[in-house]
């Protein structure tokens, strides 16, 4: 994209307050199992289930 075009997408989002358009939500919700601040968590859990190599 352009420089103006650029600045255009961005001021279109300010000006809906930089709603999500549907068109992205789908796509999130078609590619991510959670939508929520817990990532580390999981990935904190995940690695203390790992088998420990001694």
């Amino acid at each position: 994209k352009s420089e103006d075009e650029l600045v255009n997408e961005i001021i279109e989002y300010m000006k809906t307050n930089c709603e999500i358009k549907e068109e992205y939500v789908k796509r999130i919700k078609a590619y991510f199992l959670f939508n929520d601040k817990n990532n580390s968590m999981r990935v904190y859990d995940a690695i203390r289930r790992l088998p420990r190599k001694h």
